[in-house]
Formats: C-alpha cells, structure tokens, sequence
C-alpha cells in the first residue's frame, strides 16, 4: 500500500500507476498463449462490469473494504495496476476508518477507466503510445 519511511506512511496516489501495465502483460504473454491472454482480459472485464454493478448501491466502510480486499491481488496480477493500487489504498482506509463516500466515487471511475481500456486494448492491441502485443 506504500512504504514506511521513518515512520511515515508514504502512499503513491493511484493515478500514478497505469490503468494497464505493458510490463506485466509482456511478461504473461510470455507465459501464457495470446488466446489464453485474450480471455483472461475478457474475463477481467466480465468482473469488472459485474463490479460497476455492485458499486451502483451505496455500501458500507465494511462491505468496501471488502470488495476492494478480493479485488487488489486479482487485478494487479493481470496488470491493471491503477485499479489495483486504488483497491489496495481504499482497502487500508476501510481498515483505519478513514473512508468516505469519495471512495467509493473513485473506485467507481478508476473501473470505468479500466473496462475503457482493456476494451480499447482487445479491440486494436494498442492503449495510448503503448507498445502492441498482438492479441
């Protein structure tokens, strides 16, 4: 969630991160065949539209910290880091008894911004200025 430094508690702010990390795709399509890479975004975004669904309700600091739990690992291991880190972060302030509605909001937009990308991904295989890996 950040790195302790004398004490203090240093957070990276989740738009610091990208919404896809090229870098983890890279290395997954290493390991993985372009239609098992494929699906795995595929299925990322059936999770991530059936997640928009769930934040449509207005939910508790315990039901967010919860949802942004079983959300963080999943998401950062496929490479949609922004949403990762953002779930890590709420997940701690869920905790701490920190979070406000706000939270919700953010989270909201960063899965919107997410399901935009890997559907703009799946479509041509290139976000922005990001090197194509051909799916």
């Amino acid at each position: 969630m950040g790195q302790v430094l004398s004490g203090v508690r240093v957070i990276m702010q989740a738009g610091d991160y990208p919404l896809i990390d090229f870098q983890v795709l890279g290395r997954l399509s290493d390991l993985l065949t372009h239609e098992d890479l494929r699906d795995m975004l595929e299925r990322a975004l059936e999770y991530l539209v059936g997640l928009s669904g769930e934040l449509e309700a207005e939910l508790t600091r315990q039901e967010l910290g919860q949802l942004s739990h079983k959300s963080k690992g999943s998401m950062g291991a496929m490479g949609l880091s922004r949403f990762s880190h953002l779930a890590q972060e709420i997940e701690w302030r869920c905790a701490e008894g920190l979070a406000t509605p706000h939270d919700q909001s953010r989270l909201t937009k960063v899965v919107l911004d997410t399901r935009s990308a890997i559907e703009s991904f799946l479509q041509t295989g290139l976000v922005g200025t990001s090197p194509r890996i051909p799916l």
